[in-house]
């Protein structure tokens, strides 16, 4: 069947691989996407999930701080037709639409470039530790590197950062120049379109002996130009990420609901703690209480019985006394 959208392969031959260089084009819209070099491989489809007449690759942003100035805007082109997982998941942390274990929004936003090497690459992208060992993608803490079909041909190319294979998460880099060592290492995944200039104002920064400049470079605000969304991600992969935050939203609720319960029997039984706590406190009150008393009365009766027995004690003395002087009187008289 006859469509609006259209596409030209045009297959030429290497001494490794078929390579295939694609034009898309919407006759209804007037627009043509950028030339890719692509690697033919078998059973792999060049344009996965192109469903719609008008198709177009995301159009994103960073407006960029160093110290107090404003360097101005970076905007980019991901290159969803070639690695839609990925671009869907750097699209996302600029539109901050997405949150991640914690909760917590996932984004761009006040993150840094942490590392500048000057000739090379600027990098930035670490969401949670701004130290370059972290990061974490919509995803989850890490995610497989999605195709190596791009290479690091010139500057201006976006690529993930990466501590070996299939540990993609948040961290990016921008290529200053051709990087063909990084290729099959690194999955590129998008170029700079406009601001050029910023990045290379940023490789200028003065860095520390780590590559980390000394003033802050910020990302101050990030977000998508268009906003259409990954519509290169073909239909299994969208049920697939629909699938996966899904689960990953149930066993949220599911923790939420778990701590909810905790917290209820832990306040139950603390009430119920306290009702004994007051019980048996009202209880030794009215003990001590009892207790109080009886000593009280023994101590006044004990008092008593003293005072008694000293008295006794005068009398006796005084009752012998008079005996005594009565027996002299006798022995006298008689």
């Amino acid at each position: 069947p006859k469509t609006e959208s259209t596409m030209e392969l045009n297959l030429c031959t290497t001494a490794k691989s078929a390579v295939a260089t694609h034009h898309l084009t919407n006759k209804k819209a007037g627009w043509t996407t950028m030339n890719h070099i692509v690697e033919k491989r078998p059973g792999r489809k060049v344009m996965a999930g192109a469903t719609t007449d008008k198709i177009e690759n995301p159009i994103v942003y960073f407006e960029v701080q160093h110290g107090s100035e404003d360097l101005g805007r970076i905007t980019m082109e991901l290159f969803g037709d070639v690695a839609p997982r990925t671009a869907e998941n750097f699209r996302c942390l600029c539109t901050g639409q997405r949150k991640g274990k914690d909760g917590k929004k996932l984004t761009f936003a006040n993150s840094i470039f942490h590392r500048v090497i000057p000739g090379f690459i600027i990098q930035a992208g670490d969401i949670t530790k701004a130290n370059g060992t972290g990061g974490e993608s919509i995803y989850g803490e890490k995610f497989a590197d999605e195709n190596f079909t791009i290479r690091h041909t010139t500057s201006g190319m976006l690529s993930m950062a990466n501590a070996g294979p299939n540990t993609n998460n948040s961290q990016f880099f921008i290529t200053l120049s051709a990087c063909p060592h990084l290729d099959r290492k690194h999955v590129v995944f998008g170029k700079v379109l406009r601001g050029m200039e910023v990045v290379t104002r940023i490789s200028q920064a003065s860095t520390d002996s780590k590559d980390f400049p000394i003033r802050p470079i910020v990302i101050k605000k990030c977000g998508q130009v268009n906003k259409s969304i990954a519509l290169y991600i073909p239909e299994e992969e969208h049920k697939e990420i629909k699938t996966t935050m899904d689960e990953e939203k149930e066993k949220e609720q599911a923790r939420k609901k778990e701590e909810r319960e905790e917290m209820e029997w832990f306040a139950k039984q603390a009430k119920e703690m306290e009702e004994k706590y007051k019980e048996r406190h009202e209880l030794m009150d009215d003990i001590d209480r009892k207790v109080w008393k009886s000593e009280k009365r023994k101590q006044k009766m004990v008092g008593v019985g003293e005072k008694m027995t000293e008295k006794e004690e005068e009398q006796e003395d005084k009752m012998k006394k008079e005996k005594g002087i009565v027996k002299k009187k006798r022995r006298l008289f008689f």
